[in-house]
């Protein structure tokens, strides 16, 4: 998006209201979305342009185009125009890639086991129970096929949960 030069210093002036110093980054306070990306809202409407482009823009450098504009500093809400460089769609994503899948599974796993019907001691008393599946399973309330899996370990398989 073009701004002219009075569009951006009426943003500068903005950022520089929704923005705080902390341990040298300039941290953002305002809007940010799900992403997260740090947007600018004006007039109710959220502005087409990131809050880190703008201040990338700010010392002088042109806007990138289509690369990402991040901080290197480690701080995601870190919008100082001196931490912020540009960095490709491949190099994001390789930087990104491992930490955030594993972030996901974590998450996943620990929904799962939010709104699960079982819990840890009941995953215990299934695998050391000599009983058949159908009477296990009847006696925690599950299915005999998931008592069945807990028993081989195909769920549930976390190193704490297992019984010698």
């Amino acid at each position: 998006m073009k701004l002219t030069p009075d569009e951006l210093q009426e943003l500068l002036l903005r950022i520089d209201g929704l923005s705080k110093m902390k341990d040298g980054c300039q941290v953002w306070i305002g809007y940010v979305d799900a992403r997260p990306t740090l947007q600018i809202r004006r007039n109710g409407k959220r502005h087409g342009i990131s809050v880190r482009r703008i201040q990338y823009r700010r010392t002088g450098r042109k806007d990138p185009g289509g690369r990402y504009v991040l901080p290197t500093c480690g701080n995601p809400l870190c919008i100082h125009p001196d931490h912020l460089q540009s960095i490709s769609q491949a190099e994001h994503l390789r930087r990104n890639a491992q930490p955030n899948e594993a972030l996901r599974a974590a998450k996943i796993t620990a929904h799962r086991r939010a709104v699960s019907k079982i819990n840890p001691e009941a995953v215990a008393a299934i695998r050391a129970s000599e009983a058949s599946l159908t009477v296990v399973a009847a006696e925690h309330g599950v299915t005999p096929s998931l008592a069945s899996k807990i028993r081989r370990h195909e769920i549930w398989t976390d190193a704490l949960w297992r019984v010698a």
